[in-house]
């Protein structure tokens, strides 16, 4: 079982969308590279149901609306190392939106 509380609402009466998504998203156990797709505002002080289903979960109000899919998907980046602190700093000196 999960919910949302009140104080993670969004629009009125339901969950902030990233706070939900984020919620739902840690049912399938990845820290990382979860794919959270909503299927309707999710209602709040809700004990939701959770169905596993191989590597993804589904998400149930107690009526039985599906509120939310959480499944893993694969992340093609190319990364980019990260820069010192002094070059970081140097080049924000120059930055034009300053």
């Amino acid at each position: 079982m999960v919910m949302i509380e009140r104080r993670y609402n969004g629009p009125p009466d339901t969950g902030n969308g990233g706070w939900s998504a984020g919620t739902f998203a840690a049912l399938v156990g990845r820290p990382a590279g979860t794919v959270v797709t909503l299927r309707q505002p999710p209602p709040l002080d809700t004990p939701y149901s959770v169905v596993r289903d191989a590597d993804s979960v589904h998400v149930y109000t107690p009526d039985g609306a599906l509120v939310a899919d959480a499944a893993p998907a694969e992340i093609d980046a190319d990364l980019v190392e990260p820069v010192d602190f002094a070059a970081a700093t140097d080049t924000a000196k120059r930055y034009p939106g300053w």
